[in-house]
């Protein structure tokens, strides 16, 4: 059962590899997810939210939400 399951991660991980750029496009999705942090941390500064243990847990929602979502479009276009 071991051996059928490493041949299908095999044959996915070749089939990924031929049809596209799955290291830069994940980097990519990592960029977005940081800068959605970033703007959203000087946004509520901005805004006046200036305590940080109230702005730090907003940040990690949102930016974890984002990451979610350009998970999910990325899975869905391929």
């Amino acid at each position: 059962m071991s051996q059928a399951r490493d041949r299908q991660i095999e044959i996915i991980k070749q089939r990924l590899l031929r049809q596209s750029t799955p290291r830069l496009q994940v980097s990519l999705l990592l960029l977005i997810t940081g800068l959605a942090g970033f703007l959203t941390s000087f946004l509520l500064l901005h805004l006046g939210v200036i305590r940080m243990w109230v702005r730090y847990p907003v940040v990690i929602l949102i930016s974890y939400v984002v990451f979610l979502l350009l998970l999910r479009i990325w899975l869905w276009l391929r």
